[in-house]
C-alpha cells in the first residue's frame, strides 16, 4: 500500500526479507540478479568491519582511489552538492523529476560521477584496492551445480563483444541510468551516467568503444537478406466485454 515515492530504508528491506519463508530455488540450481542479497553483503560487511558500510567504504575504497566525489547516500534528507536530479519523459513531451527516496545501500544508493568511476575502472588494471588474486576471481565466470558456466561472476557480467573480452554490469533507479563496460585485453574503459530513464546507456557505452576500437573488433556478422515472407496471421476478433 506503499506509494513508489516514499522513502524505503535498509530496515524496512531487512524487515521484509526476514518474513521470507522460502526461496526462489535451492542454491546453485539457477542464476537471478537479486538486490536484497547485496543489501544483506553490505550488512554482512558492516558486521565484519565493526562499522557502518558507507564509513568502511569511504575508508577503505573511496579515499584510496581518490574517488573524492562519491559516496553511498543512506540519508534521503543529506544534501549533494551539484547533484543531477532524475527525469523521466512525460505524454506531453516535456519532462517530470522521477522521485529517488531510498535510504539503503548495498544494492543501490552509490552517487558519483564518470571521472570517480574511471579511477574505479583504472583499479582493475592497476589494484591499490583489493589484491589482483581477489580482482582476478571477480570476473571468473560463475559456475552453477551441474557445472553450467554462467555470464556472471561476483557483481560483474563477463561476455564477449565482437570477438573481444568484455567486464561490464549496468544500473538503474528512478530516472537514473548508468553503465560500466571494460575491454581488459585493449586496456579501455568507458563510464556513462544519464539521469533520463529513457536513455539507452548501454548502446552508447558499446557505441563509444568502438569509436575508439573499431579496426581491432571483429567484423560485424552481416545479415543475409530472407525471401521467405511468413503468410500473415490471421486475427481471431476480439470477444465481446462490459465494464461494471
Amino acid at each position: 500500500g506503499w506509494r513508489s515515492d516514499d522513502v524505503i530504508t535498509q530496515d524496512d528491506i531487512l524487515g521484509m526479507l526476514r518474513r521470507q519463508r522460502e526461496l526462489n530455488f535451492p542454491p546453485g540450481e539457477e542464476h537471478l540478479y537479486c538486490n536484497s542479497g547485496y543489501t544483506l553483503l553490505a550488512e554482512v560487511t558492516s558486521k565484519v568491519a565493526g562499522k557502518p558500510f558507507v564509513e568502511y567504504m569511504r575508508d577503505q575504497v573511496f579515499e584510496p582511489l581518490r574517488m573524492t566525489n562519491t559516496h553511498f547516500h543512506l540519508d534521503h534528507e543529506q544534501v549533494v552538492k551539484n547533484m543531477a536530479y532524475s527525469y523521466y519523459r512525460a505524454r506531453d513531451g516535456g519532462f517530470r523529476k522521477s522521485v529517488l527516496s531510498y535510504a539503503n545501500v548495498g544494492a543501490t544508493s552509490l552517487f558519483t560521477t564518470v571521472e570517480d568511476l574511471a579511477k574505479w575502472i583504472a583499479n582493475f588494471e592497476r589494484p591499490t584496492v583489493g589484491s589482483a588474486a581477489v580482482l582476478e576471481q571477480m570476473w571468473k565466470r560463475g559456475k552453477l551445480n551441474n557445472e553450467k558456466e554462467i555470464s556472471y561472476g561476483f557483481g560483474l557480467a563477463i561476455n564477449e563483444y565482437r570477438g573481444a573480452r568484455i567486464i561490464e554490469h549496468s544500473g538503474g533507479d528512478a530516472g537514473y541510468r548508468s553503465y560500466l563496460l571494460w575491454f581488459p585485453d585493449h586496456h579501455l574503459g568507458v563510464a556513462l551516467l544519464s539521469n533520463l530513464g529513457s536513455m539507452n546507456v548501454g548502446g552508447l557505452a558499446h557505441f563509444a568503444a568502438e569509436a575508439f576500437l573499431h579496426s581491432k573488433l571483429a567484423a560485424i556478422p552481416e545479415r543475409k537478406p530472407t525471401t521467405e515472407r511468413k503468410p500473415p496471421t490471421e486475427r481471431k476478433p476480439a470477444p465481446d466485454y462490459a465494464v461494471s
